[in-house]
């Protein structure tokens, strides 16, 4: 069973993350800042990362940073945000981010980069 893991700052958008990755067959863990994911990344590398990008403590610009430092940077990270700034994706994308997307949004825009981040993974919307 893969692993992921859920990083923002938003309990409820955590939570509902964390049901439709459960509902989906998968391991999850969440993380309420980019700190506490940094601490449970080291403890145990996820399958996949899915971050908020503006935190109170711990960006998911830095932590993307941090992961290529310590030597993960091969694991995918999915942003979700809903911050619309200009340049936003350009800066996600030069660090590798493997996919970006908006909140709100539905299972299906949840699932569907996980799908192709993960060879053999076949999601389906359980909620």
């Amino acid at each position: 069973m893969k692993r992921f893991l859920v990083i923002d700052d938003d309990e409820f958008s955590a939570e509902v993350a964390a049901a439709h990755l459960t509902g989906a067959g998968y391991r999850v863990t969440v993380a309420r800042d980019g700190f506490i994911g940094l601490k449970m990344i080291h403890k145990q590398k996820p399958d996949l990362i899915i971050s908020d990008i503006w935190m109170p403590v711990g960006t998911g610009l830095s932590l993307v940073q941090h992961l290529h430092e310590i030597g993960l940077g091969e694991v995918p990270v999915i942003f979700m945000t809903a911050n619309r700034q200009a340049g936003l994706l350009d800066s996600a994308q030069t660090l590798g981010v493997r996919s970006y997307f908006e909140k709100p949004y539905n299972a299906r825009a949840l699932l569907a980069p996980v799908a192709r981040l993960l060879p053999g993974e076949d999601p389906t919307v359980t909620l």
